[in-house]
């Protein structure tokens, strides 16, 4: 296989899953406070809900996770075995951790942290050739571009690499005299062939033009050692798309933390754009000048000036323009707004905004509304974790890989 032929693989794929990566920049700028609406002289507003959501979600998830066989599901004789494979991991993922700190990473929060902003996970996980480390790695969901049969058929990971990450590259890796630029681009395609019986894993790579890997089988494995998928979006897949945006489900079946209130966030800005340019309208509204001269009576830039002192004849008149009044309506909008964004994300009572009393069973009813939005996500990263633990443990070989992890 030549090294054109996995680039247009990879391509093709990416080409796929551009309505997906798309999305993803909008919804990440939201959660980023990007101002959209900035314009020169004029006022513009960004709302920190997004972020602040994002954070109280991340936090709520980051936490410890067991990593064990429940006992009501073994045998006697395999609790203690059991016991022991659970210490393992333990370790095993602890030294995952490990090996993130050192590059200034933190996994767990990478694995949630792209989860809750795009809607979606991908990891890498393996056994060192010599099998004495479990190695995982967190990839960028938009690098990785899948496809799904029964199972995972096949799956592409492109990335641009600078200089000194593409030499490193080479040089661990051992592709030889293989020249790097100031961008490089990894391609690096797995797929899979056979039945489930047996399966057969392939991988290529290939780094800017070279082929560094042939199209190789991968016997270790039974499966595509990417555990990719979607999160807390919409079930359709296309069949219930009409019109022209056919393409539509691919940013919706997997979806941010935030996308349900996407719209909300936006209008909000511009809601509190557009009140306060009223209030700095207000306050610094537009001016006249009455007089039979030709020139000004006040300069633009000394209207504000402190104990400016302006000189008239008798005929001459300055004054303000006076602008319509504030629309009551106004501040009934924004009630409604502040409902709607919560009832797509968390309850601002999460962040102790507490005008005033409440009882226990609002506060119960405020918690279990954190708990169910963050729910698709806890379960995202449980059943991530949990295929790692079982795709290791068929390595193990101590006992069935079948058994769940939870």
């Amino acid at each position: 296989m030549e090294a054109k032929e996995i680039v247009d693989k990879c391509t093709t794929l990416e080409k796929f899953w551009q309505p997906r990566n798309k999305e993803f920049q909008t919804w990440y700028q939201l959660i980023q406070m990007v101002d959209n609406l900035a314009q020169r002289d004029m006022e513009s507003f960004v709302g920190n809900d997004p972020r602040a959501s994002y954070n109280l979600m991340l936090s709520m998830l980051d936490q410890p996770i067991p990593h064990r066989i429940p006992p009501e599901k073994l045998k006697q004789e395999h609790v203690k075995p059991a016991s022991e494979l659970s210490v393992l991991f333990e370790t095993a993922w602890n030294d995952v951790f490990d090996q993130y700190r050192q590059r200034g990473r933190y996994f767990l929060r990478d694995l949630i942290g792209f989860l809750l902003a795009t809607g979606w996970y991908s990891v890498f996980a393996t056994i060192s050739q010599d099998g004495t480390r479990m190695i995982s790695e967190v990839w960028h969901p938009a690098t990785v571009y899948p496809v799904w049969g029964e199972y995972l058929s096949a799956c592409a990971h492109i990335q641009d690499l600078n200089q000194m990450q593409a030499q490193s590259m080479v040089d661990r890796l051992g592709w030889g005299n293989v020249k790097v630029s100031d961008k490089n681009r990894l391609y690096d395609y797995w797929w899979r062939e056979g039945d489930n019986l047996n399966p057969q894993v392939y991988n290529a790579i290939v780094l800017g033009n070279a082929l560094v890997k042939n199209a190789t089988i991968e016997p270790m494995f039974k499966r595509i050692p990417i555990f990719v998928a979607p999160v807390g979006g919409l079930p359709d897949t296309g069949e219930m798309s009409s019109g022209r945006d056919t393409e539509r489900w691919k940013k919706e079946i997997g979806q941010s933390l935030i996308a349900t209130n996407k719209n909300i966030y936006n209008y909000w800005n511009k809601w509190w754009t557009f009140s306060l340019q009223l209030l700095r309208d207000t306050a610094q509204a537009r001016t006249y000048e009455k007089t039979r001269s030709s020139k000004p009576i006040v300069k633009p830039e000394d209207w504000y000036k402190r104990g400016d002192h302006f000189r008239m004849t008798p005929e001459d008149d300055v004054g303000y323009i006076q602008p319509p009044a504030i629309p009551i309506e106004l501040r009934s909008s924004q009630l409604d707004m502040e409902a709607m964004m919560q009832r797509g994300g968390p309850s601002w009572a999460m962040f102790g905004n507490i005008q005033q009393k409440i009882t226990a069973y609002v506060m119960s009813q405020i918690a279990s509304s954190a708990n169910q939005i963050a729910k698709s996500y806890h379960d995202g990263v449980i059943d991530c974790m949990t295929d790692i633990d079982n795709f290791w443990l068929a390595f193990c070989g101590r006992i069935k890989a079948s058994s769940p992890m939870r």
